[in-house]
């Protein structure tokens, strides 16, 4: 098959069933340059499809994993030339073989690598990144699958934290956990995802529960787990935060707890997808926003910072224009002012009609507390 560019080979199975390993070389397939394989294993050797660009490795929940770590860390080394690795509950990851790896593996000597994506049970994915060495231009997506039934605070948070590498590894596995500029918060219809980026490229936590019965109870509990996990960068230069999701899914204390571990912050970029928001939701993240943290205590009392000390540019989006709104944001502007500069930016995207006489009155109310001001008609897109 000299011509063949793209293979996929899906084998239907049952548990318990051998599964039979595909055996490709060059010799066959010099020119294959997309690898799709589904519950079939593949023999990793040093002449597998020099020219591979992409390969997915996938696996029903439940069969024989087709491959072993070890296997893959071989096999990955033989990709001169890929781009792109997918992998979906496909490794084996047993005690005995971890303990064969000598070291992590570097794809350092990928060049033309630029997306790794990894779907697993929290702790296999947290194996696997602990045996790669991903550099910081490449993008690096770790799902983990939660059991929907065990939904609770303490099982999501754990988690979660399970997904990464221990700490004590995670600068040499995951460079990029030092560097990071920008951290957004993500929730869609059913899942959460935090993006740790810097210059646009970092790695990409997404904890994935299953057959969760109230999507609130859901939205309430993986925003409040991803507050320790914004806490793992805090090393970090971090000058972005943004969040797009569900205001009424979160509080005043987790806004502050998230906000409290992001202190070089320059820029906030708050969504709320839902239309219209609602007035309270807003009151709830501004009141956040105006909070004093304690820096330490002396014979005169306990000296105060302001959340966020550093903050020049807010953004928020979705929330209704009222009276009630400006009212807040005023207040919470006010408020922070005695502990921090007036913020340079203020933009704000706002659900609902308005009187333009009226827009204009309350603009004129917040430019003691910003230097710039935009007010314009909320239109549902990604930040």
């Amino acid at each position: 098959m000299p011509a063949l560019a793209t293979l996929h080979v899906d084998v239907r199975t049952v548990v318990g069933r051998v599964l039979p390993t595909l055996y490709i070389s060059a010799g066959l397939v010099p020119i294959l340059t997309e690898l799709v394989l589904s519950n079939v294993p593949v023999h990793p050797t040093p002449t597998l499809a020099p020219n591979l660009r992409h390969i997915t490795l996938w696996a029903s929940p439940g069969l024989t994993r087709p491959m072993l770590l070890s296997q893959f860390l071989y096999l990955i080394l033989m990709l001169e030339k890929i781009e792109q690795i997918t992998v979906y509950n496909y490794l084996e990851v047993t005690a005995v073989d971890c303990q064969s790896i000598s070291r992590p593996r570097y794809l350092e000597t990928k060049p033309g690598l630029q997306r790794i994506v990894i779907r697993d049970d929290p702790p296999v994915v947290r194996q696997i990144l602990s045996m790669l060495v991903v550099p910081p231009h490449v993008d690096a997506t770790a799902i983990a699958n939660i059991d929907g039934e065990l939904f609770d605070d303490d099982h999501i948070r754990s988690s979660v934290l399970t997904m990464l590498p221990a700490e004590t590894l995670r600068p040499k596995t995951l460079p990029i956990s030092g560097r990071v500029d920008t951290i957004r918060l993500h929730m869609q219809d059913d899942y959460f995802t935090l993006s740790a980026t810097a210059l646009g490229r970092g790695v990409h936590l997404v904890p994935y529960p299953q057959a969760v019965q109230s999507p609130h109870a859901r939205d309430r509990r993986l925003f409040s787990a991803m507050v320790p996990l914004v806490n793992q960068f805090s090393d970090s230069p971090v000058t972005t935060l943004a969040f797009r999701g569900n205001f009424s899914a979160t509080t005043q204390a987790i806004w502050a707890a998230m906000f409290s571990r992001c202190s070089t912050v320059e820029n906030v970029e708050l969504e709320d997808v839902r239309l219209p928001g609602d007035e309270l939701s807003g009151y709830t993240v501004l009141s956040a926003l105006w909070m004093h943290t304690p820096l330490s205590q002396s014979a005169g009392g306990a000296v105060s910072s302001v959340i966020l000390p550093h903050l020049k540019s807010l953004t928020l989006k979705g929330l209704s224009c009222s009276e009630n709104l400006f009212l807040h944001i005023a207040c919470c502007l006010r408020y922070r002012t005695s502990g921090a500069k007036r913020l340079a930016t203020l933009h704000l995207e706002l659900a609902r009609c308005w009187i333009p006489q009226e827009l204009d009155k309350y603009c004129q109310s917040l430019t003691r507390w910003a230097q710039s001001i935009v007010i314009e008609p909320y239109s549902a897109k990604s930040m």
